[in-house]
């Protein structure tokens, strides 16, 4: 075969190898943004969860409040104050520990960002490799062509 020319074969199977790449890491952004969206979704649950803690240890106090004026038993209410922090304690804990798997799962999911986007960058330098290839052959036929035509 001639110095620098590919067969069509071979082309083909470097731009079917390209467009699988592609495809790939098409596939590998959808994922990312999924579970971005499952992260932030994450998010305003443990939001979500805390406004509804507070409030109740709001609503908890306030009725402390009152029952320790209606009754004048003061260590009534803080017993079940201290309740409610208790309470309260252990939801920070838990959206303490929820905050740290959600950092975990952004790690990866910015490791795996990274991946692709080392990714893309290796087939965006293929598919100019590719480009650059084409023009080459098409210089060699062009000059084929015309010593074949100067031959004559």
């Amino acid at each position: 075969m001639p110095c620098g020319r590919k067969s069509p074969t071979a082309r083909d199977a470097e731009l079917q190898a390209h467009v699988r790449l592609s495809e790939s890491l098409a596939d590998g952004m959808v994922q990312i943004d999924r579970q971005n969206q499952a992260l932030n979704l994450m998010r305003e649950q443990v939001r979500t969860q805390q406004e509804q803690h507070q409030q109740e240890a709001d609503s908890l106090e306030q009725a402390c409040m009152k029952l320790a004026e209606m009754q004048g038993e003061h260590s009534m209410c803080q017993a079940a104050l201290q309740e409610a922090e208790q309470g309260l304690h252990a939801h920070r804990q838990e959206v303490e520990a929820q905050r740290r798997a959600t950092s975990e799962v952004a790690v990866e999911v910015n490791e795996k960002q990274k991946g692709l986007e080392q990714q893309l960058w290796g087939a965006a330098k293929q598919e100019e490799e590719l480009e650059s290839r084409s023009v080459q052959v098409a210089q060699q036929r062009e000059a084929f062509s015309s010593l074949r035509l100067n031959l004559k």
